[in-house]
């Protein structure tokens, strides 16, 4: 069963290509275009950034059957709202502390699906509450679906803020 309809998956996919051509202009324009200097960290860059790719996407296609087995109903770890709670502090210590070309595509990649499907599933309460909210009792409304949406719209700007 899938959350997103095919036009929502094909925008979000997109995005996420948009974004990554994105960063690599600005990387090449920060650069003043010395592409011959910089070509080695922009790969790393892109398969670090394929690889959060990997991990969002293909969580509910193929790695969700690896565990899937001990576990009574589909749950998606990437999802879960432990992990979600987790991303921000990782994310945070990612791009101010380490400077690691590799974890900042990885950290971006794996924020910008989870953006991306918080803003596409927003308007629909019980599906976001069943993708985002799996195993927790309380829903939440529409309202506070809303909250939600706005504060992350400022911590993905915080992000490319620290990204710089």
């Amino acid at each position: 069963m899938s959350f997103f309809s095919d036009s929502q998956e094909k925008t979000k996919k997109f995005i996420l290509l948009a974004v990554l051509l994105l960063f690599v202009l600005y990387w090449l324009i920060k650069e003043q275009w010395q592409i011959i200097n910089i070509w080695s960290q922009i790969l790393l860059f892109i398969f670090a950034y394929g690889l959060g790719l990997f991990l969002m996407l293909g969580d509910e296609k193929y790695l969700q059957k690896i565990y899937a087995d001990e576990l009574e109903k589909k749950i998606l770890i990437t999802r879960s709202p432990l992990f979600l709670l987790i991303l921000p502090l990782l994310s945070i210590f990612m791009l101010s502390s380490t400077g690691s070309l590799a974890g900042m595509g990885l950290i971006m990649a794996i924020n910008l699906v989870v953006i991306i499907e918080i803003w596409q599933l927003a308007p629909k309460q019980k599906v976001f509450n069943q993708y985002f909210l799996q195993g927790v009792k309380k829903q939440i409304a529409l309202s506070e679906i809303k909250i939600i949406k706005m504060a992350v719209l400022i911590y993905f700007l915080l992000l490319l803020f620290l990204l710089r």
